[in-house]
């Protein structure tokens, strides 16, 4: 049977100012992208610094590049600079064995999130089993032991087993903290810690 979760809003983190004012504040994801994200959030933020948290141990450092007034909040740009140890790599896809996850919707507010197995990951796509349907083009996130993806389900197929497999194609990869350096089957696979925030079009 799968597992629902109640809402506890998938698509909220926090954004931490950095330097010498300190201050904190809840925002909700807009939209996000290959090095951005655009945030909504109830104040104003000056371009500076900023650490934004997904999770209690994964989190990102940015740049605020714009604040606007819409509506009764203010939708926030902020630009995440690539990792300098970044290099080209043939696409590698790499199976996964017992490795749990759960699946949040984006998009619709309905704040659901759903048991799932992920079987396989490159650096621009992952691969799941779930026991429910997902609609193509839906942005999800994905919460694994060592990291949380977002992405965009590019495919749902029944299998004979009676579950879906889905296939994601990665927009932002955050590794956990302490994730790094986790050993996986096939050593010329690169660290995780250089598939931070990085994207090479679709699956």
């Amino acid at each position: 049977m799968t597992t629902i979760h109640a809402a506890d809003g998938p698509a909220e983190v926090r954004v931490e100012t950095m330097g010498n004012i300190h201050n904190e504040i809840v925002g909700t994801i807009l939209n996000i992208s290959h090095g951005a994200i655009h945030v909504k959030v109830p104040e104003f933020l000056p371009a500076k610094p900023v650490r934004v948290w997904f999770s209690e141990d994964c989190h990102n450092d940015g740049q605020v590049i714009f604040c606007r007034a819409e509506k009764d909040a203010y939708r926030t740009g902020i630009h995440f600079p690539p990792d300098p140890r970044h290099h080209k790599r043939s696409e590698l896809r790499i199976p996964l064995t017992n490795q749990p996850a759960v699946i949040s919707h984006l998009e619709g507010g309905t704040g659901m999130r759903y048991d799932a197995q992920a079987i396989d990951i490159s650096r621009s796509g992952l691969g799941l089993l779930v026991e429910r349907h997902f609609t193509v083009d839906t942005w999800v996130k994905v919460e694994l032991g060592f990291a949380i993806a977002f992405g965009e389900v590019m495919y749902s197929k029944p299998t004979e087993s009676g579950v879906y497999r889905v296939g994601l194609r990665v927009e932002t990869l955050l590794m956990r903290e302490g994730a790094q350096g986790q050993s996986f089957e096939m050593a010329e696979w690169p660290s995780f810690s250089e598939l931070r925030s990085e994207t090479t079009g679709r699956a």
